[in-house]
């Protein structure tokens, strides 16, 4: 029989790796958007799309990990 893992749990998944990252010291007040955040996952050979990026954007504002500010 065939299975795959849930759409929730991969958000899940994916979202606790993003935010190990994007709180790694190296990145410490960086203002992010979808694009700058696909862009430097994309670069560290991590393949999302833009439309995962936006998703898992939407659950770090859920979980309170991020928060909306102006842009640079």
């Amino acid at each position: 029989m065939a299975f795959r893992v849930k759409r929730a749990k991969m958000l899940q998944v994916c979202t606790d790796q993003i935010e190990a990252i994007i709180t790694m010291a190296r990145f410490r007040n960086k203002v992010w958007t979808d694009k700058t955040l696909h862009w430097e996952l994309t670069h560290i050979g991590l393949d999302y799309t833009l439309e995962e990026v936006q998703r898992i954007n939407d659950e770090l504002h859920t979980r309170g990990i991020v928060e909306d500010v102006a842009e640079d």
